[in-house]
């Protein structure tokens, strides 16, 4: 049996960038806010600190930074 109340995995990351950068995207390492897009995975941004030098995306430091399935969560 679907679940249908899902929401799709695009809504889902946003409310997680909302809850997790609520005064705009920094380094979860040193707090940068200096970076460049690098690229994404499975469809989601990547990000480059000007300051370390570290790659990150929406979802660093969340629970569902290693999740495959996001179409699953609630």
């Amino acid at each position: 049996m679907g679940r249908m109340d899902a929401s799709p995995p695009i809504t889902l990351i946003a409310r997680l960038r909302e809850s997790h950068f609520p005064s705009g995207v920094v380094c979860p390492r040193c707090g940068d806010t200096r970076m460049h897009r690098w690229g994404s995975f499975r469809g989601r941004q990547r990000y480059r600190c000007l300051g370390c030098g570290r790659t990150y995306s929406d979802l660093t430091g969340t629970p569902a930074a290693y999740l495959k399935r996001l179409d699953l969560l609630p």
